[in-house]
């Protein structure tokens, strides 16, 4: 049997269908430069006359002619010679023609030949999601990617003792700090009093270096799923500013501490508005985070 490495596709309106985008092309004439400009993808824009309606999705000029690109538009009827404009950005030019031209753009997927069921994914940002053999290409803080060695400014452990003189341990109630060493760790402990607390914070500030990312990793176990009346942070802060991990009863969060002004301000964002991954589905994201299991948590700020 002949190998076939294409599909025939039968006339318009009988035939397979094919996934594709559809947009509009529309010369317009006496345009507003700076109007155009400043409008951004998405802005809805209005013909004066016949009342349609579209979304900007962007423009070119070539030759001198200028084109606007459109999508989700009521009509691709118009009246030539009439005014295009948006709500916020005033007059953008006026319709060089009397229809709006429909382009469509077929949807492709790339596979490898080899393995049709490789597919090259889009996240749900609309960016192409890249890996690599051993995971992510690691980014710092402004966005560059970094492929050497980092340099260590501080390293926290406590392989042998919990090294008092480098710390300020504060606790209240029933609130302890103790070292484990078999587990070459630190056990923060206490009960569900109100006021009972465990504390411990570094006697040196890290300042920030203008123009260099700083990045803080921690390894943290909670001892459970989380407990009413109990609220665990970990991070880089003190009680004016900073940024931690906030497991408050249940309920986990990314906090950002300001004292500008002098006056101390938080802001929550809970995990599931984490802007990437929230960890909160096994199906769509890279994995569940158990705050009970021992994770790597990082920090990295400009």
């Amino acid at each position: 049997m002949a190998h076939e490495e294409f599909v025939q596709i039968p006339a318009d309106g009988t035939g397979k269908r094919i996934r594709h985008s559809v947009a509009g092309d529309l010369e317009i004439t006496n345009i507003t430069a700076t109007n155009i400009a400043a409008i951004a993808f998405g802005d809805v824009i209005t013909f004066s006359t016949s009342g349609v309606t579209a979304r900007f999705s962007g423009s070119n000029t070539l030759h001198g002619v200028t084109t606007l690109t459109v999508y989700d538009f009521s009509s691709t009827t118009i009246v030539s010679g009439e005014t295009v404009t948006n709500s916020d950005h005033g007059d953008l030019g006026e319709a060089a023609g009397s229809e709006i031209t429909k382009k469509f753009t077929p949807s492709i997927t790339l596979t490898d030949p080899d393995s049709p069921s490789h597919k090259q994914k889009i996240d749900k940002d609309g960016s192409i999601f890249t890996r690599f053999t051993e995971g992510k290409l690691p980014f710092d803080a402004f966005g560059h990617a970094q492929y050497s060695q980092q340099t260590v400014i501080d390293s926290h452990t406590f392989l042998y003792n919990d090294f008092p003189l480098k710390y300020w341990d504060n606790t209240a109630g029933g609130g302890t700090v103790a070292p484990d060493l078999p587990n070459s760790s630190l056990l923060f402990s206490n009960g569900t009093a109100s006021g009972d607390l465990s504390q411990r914070t570094t006697n040196q500030y890290y300042p920030y270096e203008a123009g260099i990312g700083t990045e803080f990793l921690f390894s943290l176990a909670v001892g459970d799923q989380g407990k009413a009346n109990v609220r665990r942070r970990w991070g880089v802060f003190d009680d004016d500013d900073g940024i931690f991990f906030e497991l408050d009863g249940t309920t986990m969060c990314v906090v950002l501490r300001n004292s500008t002004g002098g006056v101390v301000s938080e802001e929550r964002v809970e995990e599931i508005n984490w802007n990437l991954d929230p960890l909160l589905n096994a199906d769509t994201d890279s994995f569940v985070l158990d705050v009970s299991k021992a994770n790597l948590y990082f920090i990295d700020y400009q």
